[in-house]
């Protein structure tokens, strides 16, 4: 009888130690691969808190994953918290970050997001640096960006407030697109009709009616310079806000088109003076 007893044990323990080694090889399996969008399986890469796939990692495919928690134990990874970087596939140049500092591709960007796209001189000594832009509109594969600061300071005109020939749009859609962006982030800019003043535009300032539907009140629409910028500008308050163009004309002047001032409300000025710019433009996303 005891000797029964003692081989019911060792069976129910040689059992035991079955189950387990196979639930053991199986979970080990599963928590060395993900499988990507593209279809693509790997190995290796798995979270050291929980044992889940990791929260970031890159296909051989160029898709990135940049989330910053586990996806099953909803832990921050440490290797995330400080992360930045930016990431380039075939089609488009990726930056990003929003207001939180949050990484994104230009796919999962929302509305009043910040993404970097194109670089242009920014500090006090013309160094070149990615141009901030903020995120206004998504639509069909598109989306409207503005830059976050203005970027130089550049009269609209020497005497017309004409947009179709001023010189402002002239300088949008070649020194400046030519200096900021290369030929691949080029391919990523998509042509805007502006019907409202009849031209064809890679780069363009908002118009009035733009600029009052995507900043719906005066203190969003205020808007600080670059130190390259100031430089080009004295256009400024105590606060260091400032005027920045925009392509609508003013009715009851050849010489006068309209801008946003430096407290936020729509106003116009002389053609003339040398105001802050900030370039607008759609990226195919």
């Amino acid at each position: 009888m005891q000797k029964q007893h003692k081989l019911v044990t060792l069976l129910i323990i040689l059992c035991l130690c079955f189950i387990f080694t196979g639930c053991k090889n199986n979970i080990q399996s599963r928590q060395n691969e993900w499988t990507c969008t593209c279809g693509i399986v790997n190995t290796g890469n798995f979270c050291g808190i929980c044992g889940s796939a990791k929260s970031i990692w890159t296909c051989s495919c160029g898709t990135v994953n940049t989330t910053k928690f586990c996806t099953n134990c909803g832990k921050q990874k440490e290797d995330q918290q400080e992360q930045r970087q930016q990431v380039q596939q075939d089609n488009q140049v990726v930056a990003v970050e929003d207001a939180t500092g949050t990484l994104n591709s230009f796919e999962n960007a929302k509305v009043g997001d910040y993404v970097k796209f194109g670089n242009y001189p920014q500090t006090g000594e013309g160094k070149k640096q990615p141009i901030e832009w903020q995120v206004l509109a998504k639509e069909n594969n598109k989306m409207l960006v503005i830059s976050r600061y203005a970027l130089d300071a550049k009269r609209f005109d020497d005497d017309s407030n004409n947009w179709k020939n001023s010189e402002i749009r002239s300088w949008l859609n070649g020194d400046f697109y030519n200096n900021a962006f290369n030929e691949k982030e080029k391919k990523c800019i998509k042509s805007s009709n502006l019907s409202d003043v009849g031209t064809i535009d890679n780069v363009f300032l908002l118009s009035t009616k733009e600029a009052k539907k995507y900043f719906v009140n005066k203190e969003i629409r205020k808007c600080k310079v670059t130190d390259y910028a100031k430089k080009n500008s004295d256009w400024l308050d105590d606060n260091g806000y400032s005027w920045w163009w925009l392509r609508s004309l003013e009715l009851n002047y050849d010489n006068v088109v309209c801008l946003v001032g430096r407290t936020g409300n729509v106003s116009s000025s002389d053609v003339s003076f040398e105001i802050f710019v900030r370039p607008a433009l759609w990226i195919n996303i």
